[in-house]
């Protein structure tokens, strides 16, 4: 759970472009050749929670049903 709450500061170290270009400290050298994506705007926890979530789960439900 901490580690989800966290992942809101990457979306801040991602800005405007999207993308974590630089990390600070040992991980600085690691982003001189990649950029990372920012992490989505919900959590998981937070999709599966929603009205999405459930209904992307009664579909698969339903889908596997039908097999």
């Amino acid at each position: 759970t901490a580690a989800q709450k966290a992942v809101g500061l990457g979306r801040l170290l991602a800005g405007r472009k999207g993308k974590i270009t630089t990390l600070p400290g040992p991980l600085g050298g690691w982003t001189e050749a990649r950029d990372i994506p920012a992490p989505p705007k919900q959590t998981f926890r937070q999709w599966w929670n929603s009205d999405e979530g459930r209904a992307a789960l009664a579909q698969a439900r339903e889908k596997g049903r039908q097999q």
